[in-house]
């Protein structure tokens, strides 16, 4: 069986104050700014000193993983 990617609307998910949708370049200082918080390298696998770096790569994984049907991950 050949991967396919897992279905989500492009434009996302929205019931008009929130919205669901794929993270984008846009969101990288964000990504970096959430994960400066201590709390988060403590409980998750993120490292200590995540940067715009490690939110480009992790951006590119997630978009590898959901091009291959395995993983969706969306932003609020």
């Amino acid at each position: 069986m050949t991967p396919r990617p897992i279905g989500f609307p492009v434009e996302g998910l929205s019931e008009g104050v929130i919205r669901l949708r794929f993270p984008t370049d846009a969101d990288i200082p964000a990504i970096v700014a959430a994960c400066s918080d201590p709390e988060i390298p403590r409980w998750t696998q993120v490292p200590d000193d995540y940067g715009e770096s490690d939110a480009r790569e992790w951006l590119d994984t997630q978009k590898e993983r959901h091009h291959a049907g395995s993983e969706l991950h969306l932003v609020i």
